[in-house]
């Protein structure tokens, strides 16, 4: 790898900020695998789900979708955003849903609004003095000061 090279591997590429279309310039689908999260007593496990196959929703779309209720958005992206398995919305209507529905959904947002970085853990060993000040304000006061 030359100089030039090196300069610009830690920059974002084309393929990072641009989600694929196809010929009619349709999102291409996606596979992902679901987190979810359990809860065992006073633990929180985070289990790797099953794969499904979605489609990021275009910005357009969101802004639309923003205005509408929790009900109607959850509806949509299941109906519409999640491919395999496909969930019709009779089927989404009239059955009860299960905790991996949210899974579900919080993939697709994620996808769409890029908010992967949730997922990487903070590495840092120190804080900065806003966070030094906001742990210490959370922290009950000790009796006699």
């Amino acid at each position: 790898m030359s100089e030039g090279d090196k300069e610009w591997e830690n920059f974002l590429s084309k393929d990072e900020a641009l989600f694929e279309r196809d010929e009619e310039g349709k999102l291409l689908p996606i596979d992902v695998e679901l987190t979810t999260l359990r809860k065992k007593k006073d633990k929180k496990i985070i289990k790797e789900g099953p794969k499904v196959r979605i489609i990021p929703i275009e910005r357009g779309k969101w802004l639309r979708l923003l205005k509408l209720s929790d009900i109607e958005q959850d509806k949509i992206i299941i109906t519409e955003h999640l491919l395999v398995p496909k969930i019709t919305e009779e089927e989404y209507e009239s059955k009860a849903r299960t905790p991996i529905v949210s899974a579900i959904i919080t993939e697709v947002v994620k996808q769409t609004l890029d908010i992967s970085y949730l997922d990487k853990e903070d590495k840092r060993d120190d804080v900065t003095g806003v966070e030094e000040t906001s742990i210490k304000n959370s922290l009950p006061e000790k009796a006699g000061n």
